[in-house]
């Protein structure tokens, strides 16, 4: 293989754990298209960071590209890179993949934490078969929403009147329109003894009005951007109708407060099947109360991690960075122009004499960069070296003293492990860097849940957000672990930490449980969660009496009950009657012959309640390897015959005489459970991916499965369980997404399945078709059940 000596390439970071992205980075290369594959098959290319995109490859743009690979499917090891360009003009380079760690039952950090396995469950289901969230994937959404909107809109509820504070008065729901409402939880509200006060979902970005102290802006992760007007004692929601409500930035103009634009997309980067991809920029220019998109085509699918302004000229000049690089704006949000690409996970400003600007930016897993404007022009970003810094790190978060600019701190994630590499900080600008030591523990998930705050005032005390929360007043080590207490609570893993402009003692903290307040400078917090409904749920069951009442499963906040109210009562922890449950529960469900008893699954725990939900004990854990969300249901037959699904060959535990292993005859191939119906007689399984569908009649009490599938990569999401005859049923297969020529199609497939018959296929990209399934099931749900 022929070279030429100025072709060079480089990867950031320079090794990664399985299943993450890393950007490949090209220089000196010809004006021709560029061919990548990765151990000599074709690579796979998330996005064109810096370029344009090319059949199998990339066209650099003077010379240099930069391209995102997706490493989904790359086994642990060394994988040879080549590049080639022509038969004379070709390199080589290799990309280390790191084993990931799972996380196990007494330890469930992990490598990256719980975060990365939840989301890589996620991903699975919708692109497994790309192996990577492809481009335009935003754009396509957009237009499947729209769609669907056009074609309700004339059955939507009509406004009759409004009520004191605007409160609108809606007429009863229409023939075949949409008469969903929320029944909550905003929030979970702690009752009784439990310690922890009320909680809400995951806040990214925290924004305090300059001009008036009590207008406080939430962004959240999957709820969009909420108005609080009263220093966060109520919230409104303010975008739920915009094509991403994943919020990862925030930004009010400082010289007009009722400019206000909002970052769509969560940025993690390193554990990119967590994050809920963006689509562009918010804007509102009424103090949040009504939003214009911007910049959609832009940041398509985009992760915005900091927007800044130009204090010279905050109508027009503005700065932003996200996973695609940094860019800038002189047209104020509508037109951008990318200034360095890469994976940029912070960005600071400084204004400098002359008067000039310089630019400090936070590349993942390559370092800090500055890039300074004088008289117009750019001088070119330049790696700031120092010893301060660790060698090897993934993300990085920077943090800077509103009113001492040159006072700026940063946090290095590791690359592996999901703990910090290093802190450092620089009093000159980023001219010398000193090493501040690590909190020696409560330190993990530092991909997912990270930041570092300065005090605008003292410099020296400085915040800084992991699992955690810690605080130092002496610009260096010890850290101090601020924990929560009676009167004194703040949930665990923290995304973002905001001093209020006009009293620095107040402090505004988002973590995965919504919004905390301070009024005294950290030392204590109390809640500001009322009426902020943005808890992410994982499952719900209903009660098989009482319509009213739904048991839920929820994102880091444990499981409860909704009845009639907003705010849901928490419930315990098993045996203890003042500990509230928190995690992940990924399944609920209501026995429906006895309706006394429910069930949490809790990280493959179970654990069971027979007095309603009010007391809970563990009961087992479900064996082997399996799903993160792995199928749980009740035998509607029979009361207390549980299924859950795990690998084939799973191990069950001898001391556990209850457990017994159910599997089917005559494959061997490896494979998890992806769904179980329940229907009138027995259990209905299916498996994640097979080779053809059978299935044949099941007593009570069994399990009967159904193969579907003929891809490794598709996966079952759902089955439905035909309630007159349990011979036929539904098949929900995901990851159905495809790419050809540009088009996506995000319709999942349904799958029609008779006893010794062939599955039918309903697909395409009408989600009317689906409809019509869905409108099928509840038409065949009896009155009482439906409401």
């Amino acid at each position: 293989m022929a070279h030429q000596q100025d072709a060079k390439l480089s990867f950031a970071p320079r090794r990664v754990l399985a299943g993450s992205p890393v950007v490949l980075r090209g220089d000196g290369w010809p004006d021709c298209p560029v061919a990548i594959a990765v151990g000599g098959k074709p690579a796979r290319i998330e996005r064109v960071l810096q370029g344009h995109p090319a059949p199998g490859g990339v066209r650099p743009s003077r010379g240099e590209f930069a391209v995102r690979l997706a490493t989904y499917g790359l086994e642990p090891g060394h994988h040879d890179v080549t590049v080639t360009a022509t038969p004379q003009v070709a390199a080589k380079t290799r990309l280390d993949v790191l084993e990931r760690r799972r996380p196990t039952k007494e330890d469930k950090r992990g490598d990256s934490g719980l975060a990365y396995w939840r989301g890589l469950a996620g991903f699975e289901r919708r692109f497994a078969n790309l192996g990577y969230i492809p481009p335009g994937i935003g754009a396509a959404r957009e237009a499947s929403l729209g769609g669907l909107r056009r074609r309700l809109e004339p059955n939507r509820r009509r406004v009759t009147g409004r009520g004191p504070g605007g409160t609108a008065f809606f007429s009863l729901p229409m023939a075949g329109g949409s008469n969903w409402v929320p029944l909550g939880p905003a929030p979970f509200a702690a009752g009784g003894m439990a310690l922890r006060p009320a909680s809400s979902g995951r806040v990214l970005s925290i924004a305090v009005d300059p001009s008036l102290s009590t207008r406080i802006y939430a962004g959240t992760a999957n709820g969009g951007v909420w108005k609080s007007t009263d220093g966060g004692l109520t919230w409104a929601a303010k975008t739920d109708d915009q094509s991403s409500l994943a919020i990862g930035a925030l930004a009010i103009d400082p010289n007009a407060a009722n400019r206000v634009f909002a970052g769509t997309g969560e940025f993690h980067h390193d554990d990119p099947y967590g994050a809920y991809y963006g689509r562009g920029l918010l804007y509102s220019s009424d103090v949040g109360e009504t939003w214009t998109p911007l910049a959609a085509a832009t940041f398509d699918s985009a992760e915005i991690s900091r927007i800044l302004f130009d204090p010279a000229d905050t109508a027009h000049h503005m700065f932003l960075a996200c996973d695609g690089g940094v860019f800038e704006t002189i047209t104020g949000g509508t037109m951008w122009t990318t200034m360095r690409a890469g994976a940029a996970s912070d960005l600071v400003l400084r204004v400098l004499p002359g008067p000039s600007l310089q630019l400090i930016a936070a590349f993942h897993g390559e370092g800090i960069f500055t890039n300074t404007l004088t008289a117009g022009v750019w001088s070119g970003w330049t790696a700031i070296a120092s010893a301060a810094f660790p060698g090897t790190f993934g993300r990085i978060a920077l943090g800077q003293s509103r009113n001492h600019p040159d006072h700026i701190w940063a946090a290095f994630s590791a690359d592996t492990g999901g703990l910090l590499a290093g802190i450092a900080r620089t009093t000159n600008g980023g001219g010398i860097w000193t090493s501040v030591a690590v909190p020696p523990t409560g330190i993990w998930q530092t991909v997912y849940n990270l930041f570092i705050a300065v005090h605008p005032n003292v410099p020296d005390t400085v915040f800084l957000g992991t699992s955690h929360l810690f605080r130092t007043d002496t610009g260096d080590a010890p850290w101090t672990e601020i924990v929560g207490g009676p009167g004194s609570y703040l949930h665990a893993d923290h995304h973002a930490l905001e001093f209020d402009p006009n009293s620095a003692a107040i402090v505004f903290d988002g973590s995965d449980g919504g919004v905390f307040r301070s009024g005294d400078g950290g030392a204590t917090w109390d809640q500001r969660n009322r009426g902020l409904g943005t808890i992410q749920i994982y499952q719900v069951a209903n009660h098989p009496q009482w319509a009213a009442l739904v048991l839920a499963g929820t994102q880091d906040n444990g499981g409860g009950f909704g009845t009639t109210t907003p705010a849901w009562p928490l419930d315990r922890w098993p045996g203890l009657s003042h500990n509230p449950i928190e995690g992940d529960i990924v399944a609920v469900a209501i026995d429906p012959l006895l309706p006394s008893r429910m069930y949490y699954v809790l990280y493959g725990d179970v654990y069971r309640s027979d007095d309603g939900g009010r007391m809970w004990t563990w009961k087992f854990t479900i064996p082997g390897p399996a799903e993160w969300n792995a199928p749980f249901a009740i035998d509607p037959s029979a009361s207390g015959v549980l299924g859950s699904g795990t690998a084939q060959r799973a191990d069950l535990p001898a001391h556990d005489p209850e457990l017994r292993a159910t599997r089917p005859r005559g494959d061997v191939r490896p494979w998890c459970l992806g769904a179980i119906a329940r229907r009138r007689s027995g259990l209905d399984a299916r498996q994640r991916h097979d080779d053809g569908p059978r299935g044949r009649p099941a007593p009570r009490g069994s399990v009967h499965f159904m193969r579907c599938g003929r891809e490794r990569e598709r996966r079952v999401g759902d089955v439905l369980v035909d309630p007159a005859d349990r011979r036929h049923g539904r098949v929900l297969e995901r990851s159905r997404l495809s790419s050809a020529g540009r088009r996506h199609d995000l319709a999942e497939q349904v799958h029609g399945i008779g006893a010794g018959q062939s599955h039918q296929r309903h697909r395409g990209r009408s989600d009317r078709r689906l409809g019509g399934v869905l409108r099928r099931r509840l038409e065949r749900v009896p009155l009482e059940r439906r409401r």
